[in-house]
């Protein structure tokens, strides 16, 4: 089974005031934090979205295996680089991956282990919706079955892969991370 990744790293950190992907998290950027953590994936592709001005990142994600895909114009929302994402990484593809895990770059308390138990519970469910959870709250990354690429592909706005799921409870599988603050994503500075 094949599992493909996106990792949407395009926002415009607009409440966070600064880039906040460059924001040193223990002494390293927060945007290379996540890079780091989500190449550690079981993934055959990855791919990265960006934006103008992160420069920095780019070179760093395509030395850790990754594609880089810049989006033009963030401003339309997250749902625009997750859709950037779904075509580059399904662009070229004889057949697509069974999966497609979409991470954010902004969460910097997620950890390897329930990243990997995200993808163990799809790989045993690949027809369902994973995504992780903490005490009955959903949140990102989640894995989705290639049944719904074509309805991910249809996104518009500030939306990410929740208004899928909202079409699609029965297939939701949450998944429960080791802590609730490996949900929480920086949106103010701490």
């Amino acid at each position: 089974m094949k599992l493909g990744l996106v990792l949407l790293g395009a926002g415009n950190s607009r409440r966070f005031g600064s880039n906040k992907l460059l924001y040193p998290v223990d002494g390293q950027p927060m945007g290379c934090r996540a890079l780091e953590l989500f190449a550690k994936s079981r993934a055959i592709r990855r791919i990265y979205v960006s934006q103008e001005g992160y420069h920095p990142l780019w070179k760093r994600a395509r030395e850790l295996g990754y594609e880089t895909v810049m989006n033009p114009a963030p401003e339309r929302g997250m749902a625009s680089s997750l859709v950037l994402g779904l075509e580059a990484l399904l662009n070229g593809e004889q057949e697509a991956p069974e999966g497609i895990l979409f991470g954010v770059s902004d969460q910097p308390n997620l950890s390897e282990a329930s990243l990997a138990t995200l993808e163990n519970t799809f790989f045993e469910n690949p027809q369902r919706i994973c995504c992780l959870s903490a005490q009955g709250r959903r949140g990102n990354p989640a894995i989705f079955p290639r049944a719904l690429y074509s309805e991910l592909s249809k996104l518009e706005g500030d939306v990410g892969g929740r208004q899928v799921i909202r079409q699609h409870p029965e297939l939701l599988l949450p998944v429960e991370a080791l802590s609730p603050r490996e949900l929480d994503d920086m949106d103010e500075r701490k």
